[in-house]
């Protein structure tokens, strides 16, 4: 078999890891199964097996809605395909329909009408960025004269798709897309043969000396870049509500310049009141030593493909805090992890209607926090709305961090995953 796995960029982050699971999944069953990995742009090699990148940069991100360069663009992208295309590879796209490059869109589809094996697989979607919806609108139907909807969902025997969690799944059903073709596939997680690290008292003090931060208090570690969709201020608000008896951190800043105001306006918000949040930790000190020495990982996020956070913290014996998302956690705890720390809402009172926080603009919820902060009336009403915060943060028990360590390792690995996807290529290539 051979397959090429396809790509806007390489970038460090959430897909690129999953390409190399998924190499290295394809190759732990099928060790000669031959993968390349065709992509816009290359930063570093790929860990998994010397697997080779080839590099088309019109396969990268692109907003163009000039129908001539638009054209040119989807001639080059197919006939690159073609020059590396031998045999009859299964061709899996992630995210092609995610409006990032409208012609990689149509072209993924052109491949599909042609009889081409093609797996669609959605993490993410244009339906959720009214930005990458309009694009796709204002150019892919003007160029083929066929409606978005039928080139973003393609509905031939030949293309399968596959989602990360049930909500995306029934997402898919609704788009007219046979059962039997859409495959519900959780990300797999790398499991250390090691049992998990348990910090040292002088890691975690050189660690918070690097970062100023208290060790006698609760660290309290958001792994992520603080996104928008991260709800940075729910973050700020827990940051508030516990500034006494934890410590906050956060360890990236945006990449994309479109999210650098909120980010900033939060950290200016905190440095102007006086409240202390550590940003940028990651650029500070060692991303797997933290984690290792932090009391708690938390997750404030409101929208999440996977939520790989929700699963490998508990690997380093970490417990996993914060906002529960209902289509990420309910497939995770079928499977057996057990959540004994996540929330649905935080309540508050805004215009004198109780609502969850998530939902209020970005000034009143920099209100709020300042009320948060201080011993008042308003402070006590919204502990009493959300009983939960009373035992937030403490202590989660051994024996839930232990089990959930080995469900986590029975149900996600590396081989489990390779042998559900190598079953995924072969029904498509059917």
């Amino acid at each position: 078999m051979e397959v090429s796995i396809i790509h806007y960029h390489l970038n460090p982050g959430g897909v690129t890891r999953v390409i190399e699971s998924q190499i290295a999944g394809i190759k732990s069953i099928s060790p000669e199964t031959n993968v390349q990995v065709l992509c816009g742009g290359a930063n570093q090699p790929l860990v998994a097996h010397d697997v080779t990148a080839l590099v088309e940069p019109l396969l990268g991100y692109s907003a163009t809605t000039d129908q001539n360069e638009f054209s040119q663009n989807v001639n080059s992208i197919m006939d690159f395909f073609r020059f590396h295309r031998t045999g009859n590879p299964v061709f899996h796209f992630h995210n092609p329909t995610l409006g990032k490059n409208p012609a990689v869109t149509y072209s993924a589809y052109a491949l599909a009408s042609q009889g081409v094996p093609v797996v669609y697989h959605c993490h993410d979607f244009a339906e959720d960025r009214m930005n990458n919806l309009s694009l796709l609108n204002n150019t892919v139907p003007i160029y083929s004269g066929i409606s978005l909807g039928k080139v973003m969902y393609p509905d031939f025997p030949n293309c399968h798709f596959v989602v990360l969690n049930s909500c995306d799944y029934t997402r898919i059903l609704n788009t007219g897309i046979d059962a039997s073709r859409v495959h519900l596939l959780p990300n797999p997680v790398v499991i250390q043969t090691a049992p998990y690290a348990t910090y040292q008292a002088e890691s975690r003090n050189m660690i918070c000396k690097k970062l100023n931060i208290s060790p006698t208090k609760k660290i309290c570690t958001y792994p992520v870049r603080l996104i928008e969709r991260k709800n940075p201020g729910e973050f700020i608000l827990l940051a508030a509500l516990f500034r006494d008896t934890a410590e906050f951190v956060v360890t990236l800043p945006p990449k994309n310049p479109q999210e650098l105001p909120q980010y900033e306006f939060w950290k200016a918000f905190c440095n102007n009141n006086g409240l202390k949040v550590v940003f940028e930790a990651g650029e500070q000190v060692n991303h797997e030593e933290l984690m290792n020495i932090s009391d708690f990982c938390i997750t404030t996020s409101i929208r999440e493909g996977f939520g790989m956070a929700y699963l490998e913290p508990w690997l380093t014996g970490t417990p996993v805090i914060g906002r529960g998302l209902s289509c990420i956690t309910a497939d995770l705890t079928k499977q057996g992890v057990v959540f004994p720390r996540l929330y649905d809402h935080i309540f508050v009172k805004s215009a004198g209607e109780v609502v969850d926080f998530k939902d209020v603009q970005r000034e009143e919820q920099a209100y709020i926090i300042q009320l948060a902060m201080q011993e008042n009336p308003e402070r006590e009403a919204m502990i009493g709305q959300n009983p939960f915060l009373t035992s937030f943060l403490s202590d989660v028990a051994e024996n839930i961090i232990r089990e959930n360590r080995q469900v986590i390792s029975d149900s996600y690995s590396i081989e489990a995953y390779g042998k559900e996807l190598l079953g995924i290529y072969r029904k498509v290539s059917r």
